[in-house]
């Protein structure tokens, strides 16, 4: 459609998967190399930390073992992109994730992780402030991994609309979703009138703006969602699981 390709504007042609992401980062010089593994941390390391929290680690232990499962990922070649069919990267990180985890060295409570040569400590997750894991009778590591996954995307998400609301001067649109899909109250009635007396404009306005960001959101979620599943078939599938994954 007309106004999909308007939203996603250029940039989209520059959106790469992570297995891409992966792969071209054995050929990099050092330094880039370091920046590439912090932006990959940086964007998954949420649902590999939490994974081996629900183990029974600690958040010092957790945080080490997540850094050291990826420098793996990057160093050993655990994925090899010269087989075309590896479906969906979430899938895939928890399989390798819990081989990883399940390597005797890894269990051995007094081994520390061994990091290749040149990679650093990632200094957004050292220095997160992370919530604390609920205690659960039913949630399991994959359980955890998998809803971890779903929050996180959801948050690029946001963040993505927020700024593409900031960069084409639509900030009422954004503050329009928030109240009406992130901070919703089923049992509120009249929300697009409160809403509109709350930002001095009318409920008509505050229709469009949430219509106008809804649309946005869900090309967003599609194109994210795009990167890290095999074939475009498989888009509504991962999106459908996802939402279940979030409801449990």
């Amino acid at each position: 459609m007309a106004g999909d390709t308007e939203i996603g504007g250029t940039g989209r042609a520059f959106m790469t998967t992570p297995w891409t992401d992966i792969v071209r980062m054995k050929e990099l010089p050092p330094r880039e190399r370091r920046r590439r593994l912090g932006f990959l941390i940086d964007r998954y390391w949420q649902p590999v930390y939490f994974y081996i929290r629900r183990t029974g680690r600690s958040n010092a232990d957790s945080k080490d073992l997540t850094q050291a499962f990826f420098a793996k990922v990057i160093e050993t070649g655990l994925i090899d992109r010269t087989d075309p069919v590896k479906g969906r990267f979430r899938n895939y990180l928890l399989k390798s994730l819990s081989r990883f985890i399940s390597d005797k060295h890894v269990r051995d409570a007094g081994s520390k992780p061994v990091f290749p040569p040149g990679t650093l400590f990632v200094e957004k997750m050292s220095n997160a402030e992370i919530p604390a894991l609920k205690p659960s009778h039913d949630s399991t590591p994959e359980k955890e991994f998998n809803r971890q996954w779903v929050v996180s995307l959801l948050n690029t998400i946001l963040l993505r609309l927020k700024q593409m609301c900031e960069k084409r001067g639509s900030s009422d649109t954004f503050k329009v979703f928030e109240r009406r899909f992130v901070h919703r109250d089923p049992s509120t009635y009249g929300a697009n009138e409160q809403i509109a007396r709350d930002m001095g404009i009318t409920a008509r306005q505050v229709e469009s703006h949430y219509k106008k960001a809804l649309r946005w959101y869900r090309y967003l979620l599609r194109e994210e969602v795009a990167t890290c599943v095999e074939k475009q078939s498989e888009i509504e599938e991962e999106i459908r699981d996802l939402w279940r994954i979030l409801g449990q």
